[in-house]
């Protein structure tokens, strides 16, 4: 049997579900974009506003701890914002702790966490990738994030 999501699935896997989104809001227009894309792909498959719920953390760093605690709490959680890498390597120790402390609370709750936390060269590169040449990366986490509930679902049942 092969099991893989089709985007025209009934959303009724959901029905019930929280879903928690951390937004890194260091550059905030930025997460708002990214929020945004979201928030519509997961009103999309049947979310409503009141399953799911938005923590704003300061910058990315702070994400991975916050996502820690939430994750008895919700079924999936979406990570959203931006490290762009400046002339430090400020950008190499944030990017990367950002990335394996989220992986690590994924793993050890068992709970699909989506890692939208843009990591980038340049500002036209964030630009691109919020909304821009590059589509909106807050759509592909919420859809990276559906898609992995709905297979732990088909793996559990």
């Amino acid at each position: 049997m092969i099991y893989k999501f089709k985007k025209e699935v009934n959303s009724n896997f959901l029905t019930g579900k929280k879903i928690a989104i951390v937004l890194a809001y260091f550059y905030e227009d930025i997460a708002n974009k990214l929020l945004n894309g979201s928030l519509e792909t997961l009103e999309k498959y049947g979310l409503k506003e009141s399953e799911v719920d938005i923590f704003y953390a300061p910058g990315a760093f702070e994400v991975p701890l916050i996502v820690k605690k939430l994750t008895k709490k919700y079924a999936g959680i979406i990570t959203l914002g931006a490290v762009i890498k400046g002339e430090t390597p400020h950008f190499d120790f944030v990017a990367g702790e950002c990335a394996t402390g989220v992986m690590k609370a994924s793993y050890d709750a068992e709970i699909p966490i989506a890692f939208g936390i843009l990591t980038t060269d340049n500002m036209e590169q964030t630009l691109g990738r919020c909304g821009g040449y590059k589509g909106n990366k807050g759509v592909e986490a919420a859809m990276a994030m559906i898609e992995s509930i709905y297979l732990l679902g088909e793996i559990e049942s």
